[in-house]
């Protein structure tokens, strides 16, 4: 029998790989779109339908799951949720027709959903406040890096075994690692069971600064969403890359840059934070603004290597918030309601933001190109790092009154 993981570290590290497994899982499907197109006789549109399914679903049973994470064991709820959509990824790889394919896609998105209100809740607890930024830029390398490692092993494993191999690899780790979430130990915590549930919900949309949280992030889930569902197609049609090339470069730079993007952004933020005492949310909004002209050189680029440099580099500069959002979240919310912020914060971003963001693209890719298609999440990011510079004015107002 495994000992409880206690050491703070520890617990980082359990909860980082298996948020590298989440993303594998939820990455993978992706590049396989050039199966599945065929195999299925699929649209853009549909294809796009299929990450559609998974957001909806994830958004809507983030909030009952985030709002329990509050008040039971939170290791549990991890445990259960990464071995439900461990197996149903494992499933995945029977599955004889569209229907199959979106149900399992749904599923998974339930398991998933138990994760991160859960895992961010602990770590806010075990970890220092100014130390925060940089643990949870550390916890999302796990996001990066799986991301990547999906798009990556999807076009190798799906080009020389088939796409269905894909899926039943991929679902194996995190059915092991679900062992390991139901053994962290528990942090001590304020539960507050005294307050009506719809009260502290309240209480939550009373603070303007989650508020403008949940505006500007939404814009930057579109971004993201649009990005990882087509790129990899993107760069096939549009680079001439072959399936395995595109996967391997496209996957290899997201995760040089997005590793480098999170740490960094988690470093900065903390310093400004705890030396100059400025708002993390200055830092999000200028990252967010600074990666807008490489993703226009990127999509102007008429070679290979221009392409790849601004691709690269708008990369880097988007991974920065990541960290410093979600520090931001548990610092401006009470403690007995941190996870169900982070669900609430979860539910936005994907209903409003990155649901329907891979059908959107695909919708205009159908009536367009995929070109111009992918000029909607340069405008996203725009707009996503201009509300969170007007976050810091409401924010000061809000303490100073």
């Amino acid at each position: 029998m495994l000992k409880k993981i206690k050491s703070p570290h520890q617990i980082l590290l359990v909860l980082t790989l298996i948020h590298f497994i989440n993303y594998v899982d939820r990455q993978v499907i992706f590049p396989l779109f050039v199966f599945l197109k065929p195999e299925f006789n699929l649209s853009d549109f549909e294809l796009g339908l299929l990450g559609s399914a998974f957001i909806i679903v994830y958004s809507f049973a983030s909030i009952p799951l985030g709002i329990l994470a509050d008040k039971v064991k939170r290791n549990k709820i991890i445990g259960f949720g990464v071995l439900l959509w461990s197996v149903v990824t494992f499933l995945t790889g029977f599955v004889k027709n569209y229907i199959q394919l979106f149900l399992t896609r749904a599923l998974v998105a339930i398991g998933e959903s138990s994760y991160a209100p859960a895992a961010t809740s602990i770590l806010g607890d075990v970890f220092p406040e100014s130390h925060r930024s940089r643990i949870m830029g550390i916890y999302n390398i796990g996001l990066y890096l799986g991301g990547a490692v999906g798009m990556i092993f999807a076009g190798i494993i799906g080009e020389k075994f088939g796409w269905r191999s894909a899926f039943l690899i991929v679902g194996i780790p995190g059915i092991i690692l679900s062992y390991f979430a139901f053994n962290i130990y528990e942090p001590e915590r304020i539960v507050s069971n005294h307050k009506p549930i719809i009260s502290e919900i309240k209480e939550l949309f009373r603070i303007p600064t989650y508020n403008f949280i949940l505006i500007g992030a939404t814009f930057i889930a579109f971004s993201s969403g649009s990005i990882l569902s087509w790129i990899t197609v993107y760069t096939i049609r549009f680079q001439s890359f072959q399936l395995k090339e595109a996967s391997l470069i496209v996957g290899f730079l997201a995760i040089i840059s997005g590793v480098l993007g999170v740490i960094s952004g988690g470093v900065v933020s903390d310093i400004l934070k705890n030396r100059y005492n400025k708002t993390r949310a200055l830092i999000i909004g200028f990252s967010l603004l600074l990666s807008v002209p490489f993703f226009l050189f990127a999509l102007s680029a008429k070679s290979k290597i221009d392409f790849l440099i601004g691709l690269f580099i708008t990369s880097f500069f988007m991974s920065w918030y990541f960290g410093p959002l979600i520090a931001l979240i548990q610092e401006v919310v009470s403690s007995n309601v941190k996870a169900t912020a982070i669900a609430f914060y979860f539910f936005f971003i994907h209903i409003f933001g990155d649901a329907f963001a891979p059908s959107i693209i695909g919708f205009f890719s159908d009536l367009y190109s995929l070109r111009l298609a992918m000029y909607l999440p340069v405008i996203t990011n725009l707009l996503s790092g201009i509300i969170f510079l007007y976050t810091i004015k409401k924010e000061n107002q809000y303490y100073q009154k």
